[in-house]
């Protein structure tokens, strides 16, 4: 049985999406078409997330039966990187515990974000997936702990999920330090192909391999056309006309512009950011001594 010998456990909304693609491109790399499978959030257990679009989110797609979740890399021969990106192992409780119990010697990948953009990038995303309906980012950090108290999924814990101090030493705790690798979104953003070869190095595939980074994938913001949002996203027949008219690549290409065009980011009032800060502040300054790396520009306002 062939098992991952490395995961992406998070953070959401951090360019992990991206990276799994990227990584995907490599000859020597496997990652199962199913980006996100839950498997260690969960192990044997149901969920039942009870916030809207959980149950498809969430809920209807989690592998949670050990022998369907391994079969995920049964297509992984003569591969050397075997490895998926389940974005929500870094903030569940139990995630570290399980990887450590199913697959002790597996390396780890984290991708950090300034937790102020993370939690408004959250709600951006969904916004735009039309499962937010309240259109404040203020109202909805209000509603959190409400929405986290009547079982939403992670998405939704927009502040929440941004301590990331107690998430990254529950790994440290259980695996050696030469089998975490972080990344800071910030730097993947600015020189993502710095970052992705310094990943491949990590996972001992060949670091020369020069993937196409023309496509970020997985942005967030508001719609401005919600009808061109479903035909770029959904099955329409647009969509399956242009799979019998177009090669795949043009229609990545062509479907990513347009989607890039029909959003819009607001920026996050400067008193909601400021306060965000403050309350991250500590848990920041704990984290870089943790990782050892400088995350003073979380700190800014």
């Amino acid at each position: 049985m062939k098992t991952p010998n490395f995961l992406i456990v998070g953070t959401a909304k951090s360019g992990t999406t991206s990276l799994y693609k990227y990584l995907c491109q490599h000859p020597m790399v496997y990652m199962p078409e199913q980006k996100e499978p839950f498997f260690f959030a969960f192990d044997s257990s149901q969920p039942d997330f009870q916030g809207p679009g959980d149950h498809i989110a969430v809920n209807d797609c989690a592998v949670t039966n050990p022998n369907n979740y391994f079969s995920l890399f049964d297509t992984s021969i003569e591969k050397s990187a075997i490895g998926e990106a389940s974005t929500c192992y870094l903030y569940m409780p139990k995630a570290a515990e399980r990887i450590q119990h199913y697959i002790p010697e597996t390396k780890i990948i984290m991708m950090l974000r300034n937790p102020v953009d993370r939690a408004y990038s959250s709600f951006m995303h969904t916004r735009m997936r039309e499962r937010e309906s309240l259109e404040k980012f203020e109202d909805a950090l209000l509603a959190e702990e409400r929405r986290i108290q009547n079982n939403y999924s992670w998405i939704w814990h927009y502040k929440t999920m941004g301590f990331y101090y107690d998430q990254v030493k529950r790994y440290f705790q259980r695996f050696k330090e030469e089998q975490i690798k972080i990344c800071l979104y910030e730097e993947f953003r600015d020189n993502p192909m710095v970052c992705v070869r310094d990943i491949f190095a990590f996972l001992g595939v060949d670091d020369s391999f020069k993937p196409n980074l023309s496509l970020s994938h997985n942005k967030t913001g508001l719609v401005k056309n919600q009808t061109v949002e479903r035909m770029t996203s959904n099955q329409s027949l647009v969509k399956s006309l242009m799979k019998v008219i177009l090669p795949l690549k043009t229609r990545q290409l062509i479907r990513h512009r347009i989607s890039n065009w029909n959003l819009q980011k607001p920026e996050m009032s400067v008193g909601t950011k400021t306060m965000l800060v403050e309350e991250y502040r500590s848990d920041i300054v704990k984290l870089q001594t943790l990782i050892q790396k400088d995350l003073s520009r979380w700190l800014e306002v």
